[in-house]
C-alpha cells in the first residue's frame, strides 16, 4: 500500500454479504482504486476498524463502504451506503459501478436488486425462480451462514413460529436471519429475532422507523428498502429487557387500527301486514334456509366458543348490570316460559375457520386501490322489538397511514348511494365492497353500486347486506336505520397523533383531522365549516379522561372512535372490542326500536275502519311497555368509563328524547282508541234507545188497554176496546217511530 499514490482511490469494505464480495469481485485488479477488505460483519463494520490505513494515507481519498463513522472522518472521505437516511438512495454496488464507469452484469444486476428489494426486488426485474434460489443461496453463504444455520433455520420455525394477524413472529436459533426469512416468503409482515437483535420485514417498516428514529440516529439501528423494507437492531446493542420491550412493541403494532361496520335495521314478517304488532314481530316465526353457514349461539350453547370467547364472555358479563345481560345475550329462552328471549344471535362460520376478506375498491387520486380487510367475524342479531344489528368485525393490518384508515371508515361503510350522481362519480361510494372467503347460497357477496338508477326504490341497501340477512331469514323484510352509512366502530394507533394531544390537546382537538376521525368526514369537505361551531362540536363529542396517557375517544351520531398509540395495552383495545362494542349496540338498538314503534303508530293511525284496531294497538302497546322495561337502559354499568361513555351515547343518539316523543304517540294512540271505543259503545246504546222508543207505544198499550181487551162489537161504555180505535192508535205510533228512525238515521249521517 505503500506504493500507492495519493490520487488512488482506496475502498474500505463494510460487513460482508453478496453485494459486498460482487463489489470486492468487480474492483479486483483494477489500478485505479486499491480495495481494503477485513472481513468484517454487519455488527462490527465501524470505521475505527480502518484507522490503522486511514492514518498511514492522510492525503489519499477513501470510500467507505456501508461503514459506522464512529471515527472522525478523514478530509477527503466519501461514504457510500443505501441504508437508514440514504434508503433513497441507490446501492451501494449501483453507486460503486457510477464512480468508475462500469457496466454491471445481468448478475451483478441481479445482486443489486437482491440488496435493495431482496425477492421482490429481482422480480421487478423479470427475474426467474432458478435466479433468485441461486442469489439468494450465495447471499447467504456471503453472510456466513453454514448448514447449521440451515437447519436451526428449520428447526425455529417449526418449533417457535406464531401469527398475530398478517404478522408472522420466529424466535430464531441462528443469528443467520436470512435463512429463516428466505423460508418463509412470501409474506406480509415478519419479525425474526433472538435474545440479543431482531429484524423486521415488511409493511409497517415506516411506522417503526418513525418510532424508531432516535435509536436509528444513534446507530443503534438500521433500516433500508422501501416502506415495506426492513429495520433491525443490531447484536448485542440492547439488553434483553430493552429487546423484549422492543418486541412486545412490533407486537402491538401487528394490527394498524380495528373497523366495526354495524348496519342496524328494522324487520317484519313477510304477508303478516294484517297480523297484530306481536305477530309481525314473532322471532319463532322467521324461517331459516337450509344449508346455511349461520349458526346460532346462545348462553346455552357457550361449548361452542373457544377458550378465549368464553374468557371474554365471562369478563363482559361482569361488566354490565345482570338486569341487562337479556338484551346483550341470547338466553335461548324460546318457549316462550319464564324469561323469554330477547334476541337470537347468530355467528357466520367461515371466518372461525378460513380466510375471510372484506375488500374496499376505492378510487383515489393516484388511482384504484383495494383495501383488504381480514374479516374476524360477522354477526347478526334479530331482536324481538322488530329491529336486528348485521355487524362486521375487521382488523386493518396493512395500512397503518391515517388517509387509508380514513377512507376505510368513510367508503366502507356506504351501503348504497345517497346521490344518484355517487353512481357515476363515485364521491361518497366505493367503486366496489366484496366479501371473499364466504360460501353463500347465492352469489351475493359483492357490489359494484352499477344497479342504481333513479328508478330504484329508496333506502335499498348492498346485496351483501341482504344476502347475509335473507340467508338466516328468508321471510323477513328489511330497511334500514340510518340512511345510507352503517355505524362505525374503529380505533386506531397513530404514535405522532396520541403524542401531539397527550400534550397540545386544545391545538389538537381544533384541528381537522380529529373532527374528521370523529366524524368520518371528508377531508376536504368537512360538513362543518365554521370554526367556532365546529370547536364546540368537537369538544362536546371528545371524551378526554385518558387523554395524557394517550387514548382519546369520540363519540358521533355514527361512530364511536378510539385514537391510541402502538404502545396501547392489549386489555384496553380488547374493551373497546367487546364491552364498548355492547353499549353502542344496545343504543342502536333503542333508536331502531323506537323508529319501529313510532312507524307502527303511523300505520295503526290510518287503520281506522280495520276491525282489528283495537287489538293491533292493544299489540303495540304491550311490546312497547316491554321494550320500555327490558331494552330501554338509562345505565348498563358501574364502571366509571362505561357509566360516561354509555351517558355520552344515549345523550348523542338522543335516546331520551325520542322515547319521551314516542310515549306522547303512544299515549295519543291510546286516547284515539279510547275515544273509538266510546264512540262504539255510544253507538250501541243508541240503538238501544231506539229500540226501546219504539217499543214503547206497544208497552204502552199493553199496559193501558191489558193484553187480551180487545173487542169486534160496539160497545159505547167501553170505547177503548174497540178495534177500530186500537187500530187507529197503533197506526199512529207506527208513523211516530218512523219518523224517530229517520231522525236518528239523518243525525248519524251528519
Amino acid at each position: 500500500m505503500n506504493k500507492e499514490n495519493a490520487e488512488t482511490k482506496i475502498i474500505l469494505l463494510g460487513g460482508h454479504d453478496l453485494e459486498m464480495l460482487t463489489i470486492k469481485e468487480l474492483l479486483q485488479g483494477r489500478k485505479d482504486c486499491l480495495v481494503v477488505d477485513k472481513y468484517l460483519n454487519w455488527n462490527n463494520a465501524l470505521l475505527s476498524a480502518y484507522k490503522e490505513v486511514l492514518s498511514r494515507h492522510e492525503d489519499a481519498e477513501f470510500y467507505g463502504i456501508e461503514l459506522k463513522e464512529d471515527i472522525h472522518t478523514p478530509k477527503r472521505y466519501h461514504l457510500i451506503d443505501h441504508h437508514n437516511e440514504r434508503s433513497r438512495q441507490k446501492s451501494s454496488l449501483e453507486q460503486v459501478s457510477e464512480i468508475f464507469s462500469i457496466q454491471l452484469n445481468r448478475h451483478q444486476l441481479l445482486v443489486t436488486a437482491n440488496d435493495k428489494g431482496h425477492i421482490p426486488g429481482m422480480k421487478s426485474i423479470g427475474a426467474s425462480e432458478e435466479e433468485i434460489q441461486f442469489i439468494r443461496r450465495l447471499d447467504r453463504e456471503a453472510q456466513g451462514a453454514t448448514e447449521a444455520d440451515e437447519q436451526l433455520a428449520e428447526q425455529s420455525i417449526k418449533e417457535s413460529m406464531e401469527h398475530k394477524g398478517n404478522l408472522t413472529i420466529v424466535y430464531a436459533k441462528t443469528n443467520k436471519f436470512s435463512c429463516i426469512t428466505d423460508r418463509l416468503y412470501p409474506y406480509e409482515k415478519l419479525l425474526v429475532y433472538n435474545d440479543s437483535e431482531w429484524t423486521y420485514y415488511g409493511t409497517g417498516k415506516k411506522q417503526l422507523v418513525n418510532h424508531f428514529r432516535n435509536e436509528i440516529e444513534k446507530g443503534l439501528m438500521y433500516h433500508g428498502g422501501t416502506d415495506d423494507g426492513y429495520i433491525g437492531a443490531g447484536q448485542n446493542t440492547f439488553t434483553q429487557d430493552e429487546i423484549n420491550e422492543q418486541i412486545k412493541y412490533i407486537k402491538n403494532m401487528a394490527t394498524f387500527s380495528y373497523h366495526n361496520f354495524m348496519f342496524p335495521f328494522r324487520w317484519s314478517i313477510k304477508g303478516f301486514d294484517d297480523k297484530t304488532f306481536s305477530e309481525q314481530i314473532d322471532l319463532n316465526g322467521i324461517i331459516s334456509a337450509t344449508g346455511t353457514n349461520w349458526e346460532r349461539v346462545t348462553l346455552k350453547t357457550t361449548e361452542l366458543l373457544n377458550e378465549q370467547d368464553r374468557n371474554t364472555l365471562y369478563n363482559e358479563r361482569n361488566y354490565f348490570y345482570e338486569f341487562v345481560h337479556d338484551a346483550l345475550y341470547d338466553n335461548g329462552n324460546d318457549e316462550g316460559k319464564g324469561n323469554r328471549t330477547l334476541v337470537h344471535h347468530y355467528e357466520r362460520k367461515e371466518p372461525k375457520h378460513g380466510e375471510v376478506k372484506y375488500i374496499i375498491q376505492c378510487k383515489t387520486n393516484k388511482g384504484t386501490i383495494n383495501y383488504e380487510l381480514s374479516v374476524k367475524s360477522i354477526n347478526l342479531n334479530l331482536y324481538s322489538t322488530g329491529v336486528g344489528i348485521l355487524s362486521f368485525y375487521l382488523h386493518n393490518e396493512k395500512y397503518p397511514e391515517a388517509r387509508d384508515v380514513m377512507r376505510i371508515n368513510q367508503k366502507g361503510r356506504r351501503i348504497f348511494p345517497p346521490h344518484i350522481g355517487d353512481v357515476d362519480q363515485r364521491y361518497l361510494i366505493a367503486e366496489k365492497i366484496e366479501l371473499q372467503g364466504l360460501h353463500s347460497l347465492k352469489a351475493n357477496d359483492s357490489e359494484d353500486f352499477s344497479r342504481y338508477t333513479n328508478k330504484t326504490a329508496c333506502n335499498v341497501p348492498a346485496c351483501f347486506i341482504t344476502g347475509l340477512i335473507h340467508e338466516q331469514a328468508q321471510n323477513i323484510e328489511i330497511k334500514p336505520v340510518i340512511d345510507d352509512r352503517m355505524f362505525v366502530q374503529c380505533w386506531y394507533k397513530n404514535d405522532q397523533w396520541a403524542d401531539e394531544f397527550s400534550k397540545y390537546y386544545n391545538n389538537f382537538l381544533n384541528k381537522s383531522q380529529w373532527y374528521e376521525y370523529v366524524y368520518v368526514d371528508e377531508r376536504y369537505g368537512l360538513s362543518c365549516q365554521n370554526d367556532e361551531m365546529q370547536q364546540k362540536i368537537i369538544e362536546k363529542s371528545t371524551y378526554a379522561r385518558w387523554q395524557k396517557w394517550k387514548s382519546l375517544y369520540g363519540i358521533s351520531r355514527y361512530s364511536m372512535v378510539l385514537l391510541t398509540n402502538t404502545g396501547c395495552p392489549d386489555y384496553l383495545l380488547t374493551y373497546f372490542e367487546t364491552e364498548y362494542v355492547r353499549m353502542a349496540e344496545l343504543i342502536l338498538v333503542q333508536k331502531a326500536s323506537v323508529l319501529r314503534f313510532s312507524a307502527e303508530v303511523t300505520n295503526i293511525s290510518n287503520m281506522e275502519d280495520d276491525k282489528n284496531f283495537s287489538r293491533k294497538a292493544s299489540s303495540l302497546y304491550k311490546e312497547y311497555i316491554r321494550f320500555v322495561n327490558q331494552i330501554h337502559f338509562r345505565e348498563v354499568s358501574a364502571q366509571d368509563q362505561g357509566i360516561e361513555l354509555y351517558q355520552m351515547l344515549y345523550e348523542t343518539m338522543n335516546i331520551e328524547k325520542h322515547v319521551d316523543k314516542l310515549d306522547e304517540e303512544i299515549e295519543e294512540l291510546y286516547n284515539y282508541v279510547t275515544l273509538q271505543q266510546d264512540r262504539k259503545s255510544n253507538d250501541k246504546m243508541s240503538v238501544l234507545t231506539l229500540i226501546a222508543t219504539i217499543a214503547l207505544p206497544a208497552t204502552f198499550m199493553a199496559g193501558f188497554f191489558g193484553m187480551n181487551n180487545c173487542a169486534f162489537h160496539d160497545n159505547g161504555d167501553d170505547w177503548y176496546n174497540s178495534f177500530w180505535w186500537q187500530f187507529i192508535i197503533i197506526i199512529a205510533l207506527t208513523i211516530i217511530g218512523y219518523r224517530l228512525i229517520y231522525s236518528f238515521l239523518k243525525r248519524k249521517e251528519k
